[in-house]
């Protein structure tokens, strides 16, 4: 755990997370960003994805997605992790994922369905990412 106390950042992700970010520069489409998990059970990657956006957006308080059956079995990712996993913000659009800061910053981020065709998933990912 670090000297904040919330046990972020995670070590070293146990598996490479499909993670692509707009550039800082570019103009606002409504997400920052694309994740493309690798299950079906997006909360056993949940830790992969904090560790690969966390030196960009910082300590991440909150978790809001319209979970499916299989994640929402699980509450919470490991404790002590400090992330409160939660149902979709108001107007939140479907298959978008948020996540919340500490400091009340937001990233909202594509989620590409786990087993998509490869071709169609790197084809939505430049979509929203490229500038």
């Amino acid at each position: 755990m670090n000297g904040s106390g919330i046990g972020q950042p995670f070590p070293v992700p146990t598996r490479t997370p499909r993670v692509r970010l707009r550039p800082r520069r570019s103009a606002r489409i409504g997400v920052d960003g694309t994740w493309w998990p690798h299950t079906e059970n997006l909360t056993t990657e949940l830790h992969d994805l904090v560790s690969a956006v966390t030196p960009r957006f910082g300590h991440v308080a909150r978790v809001a997605f319209d979970w499916n059956a299989l994640s929402i079995a699980q509450d919470a990712i490991d404790p002590p992790d400090g992330i409160d996993i939660c149902g979709p913000e108001l107007g939140q659009a479907a298959g978008v994922l948020r996540l919340i800061s500490v400091g009340g910053s937001r990233m909202s981020l594509l989620v590409i369905t786990p087993g998509s065709e490869t071709e169609a998933a790197e084809d939505n990912i430049r979509a929203v990412t490229d500038s």
